[in-house]
């Protein structure tokens, strides 16, 4: 009987930890907000600071998805990570009408895909700009709702054979992973990119149909081609970062988000296990996971 109570507690610490590594957590000028409910963007909008990210377990099933979005938001998580890519929006918004909670009371985040990347539901190269606002109201008919409380990109683009990134783009065992390998953001094509789906956010934040808006697994020369053409600039950087990594400012990307008023948005903050290693722009050599 006690190897069997010490196996179930090990068991259970095991899936306690895998439920806290799913969840996003956010800093803003270098602190993370762990006493309070929430901060505030740069543009004034309150985000919490812990959401349950739907990118995890129930990625590409609805199904699943529902009761998990239900059950996080009745025990008292704020929010729900949503994007696109994870194909189970649906599910989310299923979840949130089970929950009975009110639309005013939950947080909802989303992300539409990077320019060039996804095989699935790709944005062309080329008309980043009119694409980008289909996804974005894609989202928002899958979610079920007029207005998201933030939305991002979801990542640097990349496009096969490109002399700017890796040729494959992709990972040789994941042919629909959305994340780039050496995206050189620096390059001026993927550069002019980034820079279209940005005018598109911004337009989708002019009309109101999302209350925020940032980028996903952005290091600084990403985040530079925005800087130099926004007139809205991004509320939220979202990336791993976790226990087991390099310090508390892995190649002061924190700080560098921080220093231009662009809250920082962890995503696994407790660990997570993954054996690839990426590195989306010189110089950063940091594995962005969301």
């Amino acid at each position: 009987m006690g190897i069997e109570i010490i196996y179930y507690n090990i068991f259970f610490c095991i899936v306690l930890l895998f439920m806290i590594s799913t969840t996003t957590f956010t800093f803003a000028n270098d602190k993370i907000y762990e006493s309070s409910e929430f901060f505030v963007l740069n543009n004034g909008v309150k985000m919490p600071t812990m959401l349950w990210g739907s990118g995890g377990s129930t990625q590409e099933n609805s199904t699943s998805t529902a009761p998990a979005v239900r059950d996080a938001l009745i025990h008292g998580f704020p929010g729900i990570d949503c994007a696109n890519h994870y194909h189970n929006q649906i599910g989310v918004a299923k979840g949130i009408a089970l929950s009975k909670k009110k639309r005013k009371d939950i947080w909802i985040q989303t992300k539409i895909e990077p320019c060039g990347n996804s095989r699935i539901t790709p944005l062309y190269e080329g008309h980043c700009y009119n694409q980008s606002i289909l996804a974005f109201q894609q989202n928002l008919d899958q979610l079920n709702v007029d207005v998201v409380d933030l939305t991002m990109i979801h990542a640097p683009p990349c496009v096969l054979n490109s002399t700017w990134a890796d040729p494959k783009c992709y990972w040789p065992d994941q042919p629909d992973v959305v994340y780039p390998q050496n995206c050189n953001c620096a390059a001026p094509e993927p550069c002019h990119m980034i820079q279209e789906q940005w005018k598109a956010l911004e337009k989708m934040y002019e009309t109101g149909k999302t209350r925020s808006i940032g980028v996903s697994n952005f290091c600084a020369p990403c985040l530079k081609c925005i800087f130099d053409v926004a007139t809205v600039m991004p509320q939220v950087n979202q990336l791993q970062f976790h226990v087991g990594m390099p310090g508390p400012d892995p190649e002061g990307l924190i700080s560098y988000s921080t220093s231009k008023n662009v809250s920082f948005s962890s995503a696994f903050f407790f660990f997570y296990i993954q054996e690839h290693i990426s590195t989306y722009a010189p110089p950063l050599s940091l594995q962005t996971i969301q």
